[in-house]
């Protein structure tokens, strides 16, 4: 039975498509026919001159016929020669008829009705058609032209047949009319655009053909004038250097047509048409962004009547069912920018009533805030960042009343349509809703007064009651999700979800503020939660289950680890005291106060510690000192090179020639690395050279140039101005004039005389300079040249030293923030710490006499 039915189904099938294939093929024939009625007509009349040519030469013809017979033949022909001009009286009265806004005479001109309808063409035919029957009738004494004249007069008749056909196909086919319209639509207006840039005129007649066709609520034309609208858009997509008003008037038309869309067929309706619209377009892509929220911003001047009848809310929460948001053409970003406005939208609607403003609020955010779908771990719902970013904008509004409506709603909807939840997505997003409203009611300063914290504060206290629930406040909702929502935090540390960055507070008037949302503030705001609710999970959970421990990488669990440690006074292993006032008002906020007993912290602090000497016996057993032995100096001079060129140093020139050089040996230095998984030793020893190398060179122009000892009165102007006088110094790297203190003197001839002379020397930055000077710019080079370089590890004396410089607590050391025994603690210190001795040579192309430096007087 099964096999019938299916097969009788293959068989309907089967049948409709040969059905559409027939009439496809049928009408594909038709056409041809219309389209080639001249040459058919020509072929007809050239059969009966072959005939007659044939009777003429055989002799041989099936009848004979009159002169009257001929007579007949010919008025026929004049008759219907003479239906042409009747044709074009017909098309001539339906020429202002408009066919999707335009009118019958502008179709005319496709080349799609040009080859059925040429009227210019017909008239001219059907005339020589007459003549021609003429000139038969004349000769039929002569010669045999009865075939001719016969072919002819067929040949009259289908040419009329042709064009009368055509002409009534256009007034009642208006498929045939759109196919032809589509079909020539892209060159007419590419035509149009080249010849005389008439833009506005196929953007105007597209236009209100298409809101003719919304208020008429005809979805097939609309949809059908959308395909000629996609042409149009592609059209000006192409064109090279339009200028932007016109670009403008296109977009501005565009928009309208699409509200107009939404309005009469449903916002969902526009989103499909405008992407089709747009489909191809590469320039103007970014026009929807705009596009989709057009129809949403009219709405802010909606009365009740309007809000109630255009409410887009279901079309709006529902885009994620639709097919263009399944294939991409719909992005995250799209429907999150779409959602967001239609809250900010109701928020600032002014035309409606408070009533039915927010009644259509609650009823978009009971739905808005009730997160069904389901999504990857560690990612959020697009529904879910919305209501973040609603957050925001309650946290931030100064309308008070405003505020507490809408918080009230946010709270009330997220227990409410919630409560039964489980997926991770849900409890990632509450641990940001909670980190967020701490946030901004203790952490941010900079931009926010106390008052405005305070503020805050006082919205967590409010307490919701309706004729469904009772005494409702967030910290019900905190308690009752506490430990998943602890558990969410392993996918926000160490890597936070994107979202996050736009948490920071921020203003017009601060060009840069203190970051506090960082991934320290995650760890930390986690750890809190920990500890102000530990009687409540510290019995049940360790600290290293709200993170991915086991798969985290030794360096994320060490820079966590420091991160916890600094909470805690090294000496009595407890919290600090900051620290435990940070957590109380966390507790005051969420209404839960809990003093953490001080076993239980010194538990958590001897975790860390375990913790980073596991990382550290890790690191020991995976690694070992570097052996110690010379260093390619060649390597050396090529980093010194370039620091001093990517520090633009002045005077820096290694390959100049300079025969004068002091000599610097065993210049020594340890150095400490904090990572010691990618230690280069050749360009450690290069900043150090770079580093005594520059020292030296100042400490050779203070001991051995000129020195001028300056004053800032009226003897210190006569010093300078007779040292710029007597010598010839063509460079300066600062301004002795531009002082301050010589203000009270600008007025005397000798200050302006010396500011002259002083502007005539050219000034310029002197990196790696540190003293004020003069020189000659042509002799002032310079260059290290590195002669000797070894590295050694240090001795365990050596490191011992450096131990009891960093710190010690009773038998423990602390190396880079982890306290540890001695042993570990010199093997920390023999991989981290590496002790350098080179010897360098300093050229110096200038004399002492080609720089002066200045020293200011002591008073």
């Amino acid at each position: 039975m099964g096999n019938f039915e299916e097969r009788e189904k293959y068989m309907r099938w089967n049948k409709a498509d040969l059905l559409h294939i027939v009439k496809t093929k049928r009408d594909s024939m038709k056409e041809k026919l219309y389209c080639n009625w001249l040459k058919i007509s020509s072929c007809i009349i050239i059969l009966g001159i072959i005939l007659d040519i044939g009777v003429e030469l055989t002799g041989v013809s099936q009848f004979t016929v009159t002169e009257s017979y001929m007579d007949y033949i010919f008025a026929a022909v004049v008759s219907v020669g003479l239906l042409s001009f009747s044709i074009i009286a017909l098309v001539a009265g339906i020429l202002q008829e408009k066919f999707y806004g335009y009118k019958l005479r502008e179709l005319l001109t496709f080349d799609g009705v040009k080859k059925r309808i040429n009227l210019r063409i017909y008239i001219k035919t059907s005339l020589l058609q007459i003549v021609l029957g003429i000139v038969l009738l004349s000769l039929y004494f002569r010669v045999s032209c009865v075939n001719t004249m016969i072919c002819l007069l067929v040949a009259t008749i289908f040419s009329a047949g042709c064009m009368a056909y055509s002409v009534f196909d256009i007034m009642i086919n208006d498929e045939s009319v759109y196919k032809t319209l589509e079909n020539g639509y892209g060159s007419l207006v590419k035509r149009d655009f080249n010849k005389n840039g008439k833009i506005s005129y196929h953007v105007n007649t597209l236009t209100n053909a298409l809101i003719e066709s919304c208020k008429e609520r005809n979805l097939e034309e609309m949809e059908e004038l959308c395909k000629l609208y996609s042409i149009l858009i592609q059209s000006v997509d192409n064109k090279e250097n339009l200028p932007w008003e016109q670009v403008n008037f296109v977009e501005t038309r565009f928009q309208q047509v699409c509200c107009n869309i939404s309005t009469e067929f449903g916002y969902s309706k526009m989103i499909e048409q405008s992407i089709k619209m747009l489909n191809g377009v590469s320039k103007y892509g970014y026009w929807k962004e705009d596009l989709y929220l057009k129809p949403i911003l009219e709405m802010k001047y909606f009365n009740d009547e309007e809000l109630e009848k255009n409410d887009y809310r279901n079309q709006v929460l529902s885009l994620c069912a639709l097919k263009v948001y399944k294939d991409g053409s719909i992005t995250d970003y799209d429907w999150k920018r779409i959602l967001y406005r239609y809250f900010w939208v109701l928020i600032k609607n002014e035309s409606a009533t408070l009533k039915i403003k927010y009644q259509t609020l609650k009823s978009y955010l009971s739905e808005l805030l009730y997160f069904s779908r389901n999504c990857e771990d560690g990612k959020l719902l697009v529904e879910e960042e919305v209501a973040l970013e609603i957050l925001k904008y309650i946290l931030n509004t100064d309308n008070i009343e405003e505020q507490e409506k809408i918080y009230t709603l946010f709270i009330r909807s997220i227990t409410v349509k919630n409560q039964y939840e489980k997926d991770m997505h849900y409890f990632l997003f509450l641990s940001m809703v909670f980190q967020l409203i701490y946030y901004y009611a203790y952490c941010e300063m900079d931009v926010r007064t106390e008052e405005y914290r305070k503020k805050i504060r006082n919205l967590l206290y409010t307490t919701i009651t309706d004729d469904m629930i009772s005494g409702l406040r967030a910290s019900f909702l905190l308690e009752e999700n506490l430990e998943n929502i602890l558990i969410s935090f392993q996918y926000r540390v160490p890597k936070d979800i994107s979202v996050t960055d736009t948490f920071e507070a921020n203003t017009d008037f601060i060009i840069a503020k203190y970051k506090i949302w960082t991934k320290d503030f995650n760890v930390k705001f986690l750890f809190m939660l920990y500890c102000q609710y530990y009687d409540l999970i510290g019995c049940f959970y360790k600290l290293s289950d709200f993170f991915q421990w086991n798969g985290m990488l030794g360096t994320e669990k060490d820079a966590i680890l420091k991160l916890l440690n600094g909470f805690f006074d090294k000496e009595t292993g407890l919290l600090k005291e900051e620290f435990i006032k940070e957590c109380k008002q966390l507790g005051e906020l969420y209404n839960h106060n809990y003093d953490i007993a001080d076993m239980e912290q010194q538990c958590i602090y001897a975790w860390i510690q375990d913790e980073q000497i596991k990382l550290v016996d890790t690191e020991l057993a995976g690694s070992e000192p570097d052996e110690e032995g010379s260093l390619n100096t060649t390597m050396i001079a090529r980093y010194v090179d370039e620091n001093m060129l990517r520090n633009k140093i002045f005077g820096w020139n290694p390959e100049d020639k300079m025969d004068f050089y002091i000599r610097y040996t065993k210049i020594t230095g340890i150095m400490h690395y904090s990572d010691n998984s990618d230690i280069d030793h050749e360009k450690t020893v290069a900043g150090l050279v770079e580093t005594c190398g520059q020292e030296a060179l100042n400490g050779f122009i203070k001991s051995k140039c000129q020195k001028l000892s300056i004053s800032y009165d009226e003897k210190g102007i006569e010093n300078v101005l007779k040292l710029i006088e007597e010598t010839d110094y063509s460079m300066r790297n600062f301004s002795y004039t531009s002082d301050w203190a010589l203000a009270r003197y600008v007025q005397s001839q000798t200050y302006k005389q010396l500011r002259e002379k002083e502007n005539a020397i050219p000034i310029c930055r002197m990196h790696g300079i540190n003293e004020h000077i003069y020189s000659k710019k042509n002799n002032f080079s310079y260059k290290f040249v590195i002669s000797k370089a070894r590295m050694k590890n240090l001795t365990e004396q050596e490191c011992l030293r450096e131990l009891e410089r960093l710190g010690k607590y009773k038998e423990f050391y602390y190396v880079d923030g982890v306290l540890l025994d001695k042993k570990r603690a010199v093997e920390c210190i023999r991989r981290k710490y590496y002790a350098y001795e080179f010897d360098f040579k300093l050229y110096i192309k200038f004399k002492p006499k080609d720089v002066v430096w200045f020293c200011r007087e002591k008073a």
